[in-house]
């Protein structure tokens, strides 16, 4: 069988044996290597480093790290809310709730027999007031003297 070769300092070499030599497959899994510890120092699967992408625990860390972060900011924006009264406390009778300005109150009373804590929110002429112990009992005025249910359900 005549090869192609090429000559060197030390002879007569295959040239095409000498390329595939230096050629890199993937199914060989670097096998085809000479210095396999060199090549995998150079690409950092040496040491702890050496995990596949379902068990590596390097990024566990930095999600950790990310998640106290998140939870830190959940925690700091909770406290911070807490601190604010970002409604008002509505005192006396609900009549007194035409004179404010839009927005929500809390108002504890009766309201078309039902008793409780209510969160009343303003809207113009149309007034809400959802029930803090059942917020299923959500009534609507536009007079503050008759209260409606809007969705229909029943309350005494």
């Amino acid at each position: 069988m005549k090869v192609l070769k090429y000559f060197t300092k030390d002879g007569w070499s295959p040239l095409y044996i000498s390329a595939i030599a230096k050629a890199l497959f993937a199914e060989n899994n670097l096998s085809d290597i000479l210095d396999r510890e060199e090549a995998r120092k150079n690409l950092e699967l040496t040491g702890d480093n050496n995990h596949t992408h379902y068990h590596d625990d390097r990024y566990v860390p930095m999600i950790d790290a990310v998640k106290d972060s998140l939870l830190n900011t959940k925690e700091e924006l909770e406290e911070s809310l807490g601190e604010h009264d970002h409604g008002y406390t509505l005192e006396g009778p609900i009549l007194n709730l035409s004179s404010k300005e839009n927005g929500w109150y809390k108002w504890s009373g009766t309201l078309d027999s039902v008793s409780g804590a209510w969160i009343v929110e303003k809207k113009g002429t149309l007034y809400t007031a959802t029930n803090i112990e059942d917020p299923r009992v959500v009534l609507n005025s536009n007079d503050l003297t008759v209260w409606r249910s809007p969705y229909g359900y029943w309350h005494a």
